[in-house]
């Protein structure tokens, strides 16, 4: 009886272990099964012991009012806060643009910003558009629905500049090799650059290609104030449209009493600076348009009788909405507007009646970008443009060297002025507290030029720009003499490895018979214009044999 007792208890242990054994296979092998589906995921909403996971609410607020602006090829939308007055809806994070045509197919656009322009539509098409609020977990609100018929808008702010306006619809008035060019540019070079030309909707595209630099417009004519008009006191206007104001771009709005190609320190962002700039000329008053709001900045010696003052909140601007932005001087001050709101004033009074307008584009920092200029211009007695011209020119050395330090045997081509009436050399640099301003020249092979500030008080604070120009000798002009100049450098008292060059060229004033050596371009590489890239859509229709690539920006169709 014991023996047949241990016999069943030991098939029972057999039993036992057989059985773990096909258990622990089973459960190995099941993930490996062909059929063994995927696993549910618990997720609890306690991160830790105090901490709760939020969870969906309701879907976010729908947009409760969209304003429409109809122009050329063109919507711009706008709503809680890009609407004056407006404020952000809560909980909502970004928005779903969605529009389409009677019959036409339906594009879309996600965007951060309360402002969105849609480009390339058609003139007198009705368009749908929809937009949807978008939360955090992106749950969509119901649609608010708005009908809009492109066409060409009225522009009542072109009154009265007879100054000057240019809407770029020629891109020869930017260029500087070109006779009738109205404008100069500055910029690093290889850095800034126009564009391919004007782009429907937006206008002249300039391309800000390393992320550090700003380009800057100065008109060839000046702004000459009136006498007071109307209640206001109005002595003059500046105007531009451009889409530079964005998020992370800057507008800077420079009246200078003087032909400087620069001002301030350029590395440094101007709504980051103080309202009394000593970087800046004197006499020089700047408007800045920043995401942080619009300042109104000037030289020391501008009389002032206080703070910039916010008239109303500036509304909210998307990337590559195009904008119009004034400057009005008065009697009692300066006051700025967008898009016809009163965004900010300060008692600031110009002392002068001329003064040179100096246009500034920055996009954000660390980004290669492209920005646009639909238009700019300003009021006063028209003048003619000089017709004159402009060769790019390098010097030996970036340094601007002392009145006797050695010098590199590095030289120019004369090319340039063998067809010449006379010139000058313009060039602008970053100065130091010790650098004499007055005392700089232009060393022309063995000729020694002075070369006087554009400015009558020059900046004398480290890094801000100041432009010299110096009258190149007539013995150098004209089809006899050297193929080169050797050397050519810049000199000042005071001169240090701090003080470098940020630009030369030659403003030339050229004979019938003049020609640039080569021909000017304004073509460059294309750059993000901080629209998104829609890959299911394609420039080239199906069954093509161009090869594809994707659409930009807006507009329903890439094609047709």
């Amino acid at each position: 009886m014991p023996t047949r007792k241990r016999l069943l208890a030991w098939l029972a242990a057999v039993v036992l272990v057989v059985g773990a054994v096909v258990v622990l296979r089973t459960t190995e092998e099941s993930p490996d099964r062909p059929d063994a589906g995927p696993q549910p995921v618990h997720v609890d909403r306690f991160a830790s012991d105090i901490v709760v996971l939020p969870s969906p609410g309701d879907p976010p607020p729908a947009p409760d009012r969209i304003v429409v602006t109809p122009d050329t090829d063109q919507l711009r939308l706008s709503w809680a806060d890009g609407l004056a007055g407006g404020g952000p809806p809560e909980g909502v994070v970004g928005y779903e643009v969605r529009w389409h045509r009677d019959g036409g197919p339906v594009a879309s656009r996600l965007v951060a910003t309360p402002d969105v322009q849609l480009d390339g539509l058609r003139n007198g098409q009705r368009y749908r558009v929809e937009v949807r609020g978008i939360d955090a977990f992106g749950q969509r609100s119901a649609p608010t629905e708005v009908i809009g018929v492109p066409q060409r808008a009225s522009r009542p702010w072109l009154a009265g500049l007879t100054g000057l306006y240019d809407d770029f619809g020629d891109p020869a008035t930017a260029l500087g090799g070109s006779p009738t060019s109205r404008w100069h540019m500055s910029g690093y070079r290889g850095c800034v650059g126009l564009g391919p030309g004007r782009v429907t909707g937006r206008g002249l595209p300039i391309d800000l290609g390393c992320g550090a630099d700003m380009a800057v417009l100065r008109a060839r004519e000046p702004l000459r104030l009136t006498a007071p008009e109307g209640t206001d006191g109005v002595l003059g206007r500046v105007m531009v449209r451009t889409d530079t104001a964005g998020p992370g771009g800057e507008l800077t709005v420079d009246l200078v009493p003087g032909r400087a190609d620069r001002v301030g320190v350029g590395v440094r962002r101007a709504s980051r600076t103080e309202e009394v700039d000593p970087a800046l000329p004197g006499g020089t008053i700047r408007v800045v348009v920043a995401d942080v709001g619009v300042q109104v900045a000037a030289a020391p010696d501008v009389p002032s009788t206080g703070r910039t003052i916010e008239m109303h909140a500036s509304p909210r601007r998307g990337p590559g909405v195009v904008h119009l932005f004034e400057v009005v001087l008065t009697t009692s001050g300066v006051r700025v507007y967008q898009d016809g709101l009163a965004v900010a004033a300060r008692g600031v009074v110009p002392t002068w009646d001329t003064a040179w307008v100096l246009l500034g584009f920055r996009g954000p920092d660390g980004r290669r970008s492209r920005v646009h200029v639909a238009g700019a211009g300003f009021t006063g007695p028209p003048v003619a443009a000089p017709g004159v011209v402009e060769a790019s020119v390098t010097a030996a050395t970036r340094q601007v060297l002392g009145l006797t330090d050695q010098e590199p045997g590095i030289g120019i081509a004369r090319t340039p002025l063998r067809s010449a009436r006379s010139a000058r050399v313009v060039a602008t640099m970053a100065v130091t507290p010790d650098l004499d301003p007055n005392g700089v020249v232009v060393q022309l092979g063995g000729m020694r030029v002075p070369a006087r500030p554009a400015v009558a008080v020059p900046p004398r604070v480290q890094g801000a720009a100041l432009t010299v120009v110096a009258d190149v000798p007539a013995a150098l002009l004209g089809p006899r003499g050297p193929d080169t100049i050797t050397p050519f450098v810049l000199r000042a008292p005071g001169a240090s490895p701090q003080v470098s060059l940020l630009e030369t060229y030659l403003e030339i004033t050229p004979t019938p018979s003049w020609s640039p050596t080569d021909p000017p371009s304004i073509n460059q590489p294309e750059l993000p214009d901080g629209l998104p890239t829609w890959p299911r859509r394609w420039a080239t229709p199906p069954g093509s044999r161009s090869p594809a690539r994707p659409c930009r920006g807006a507009g329903s169709s890439c094609w047709g």
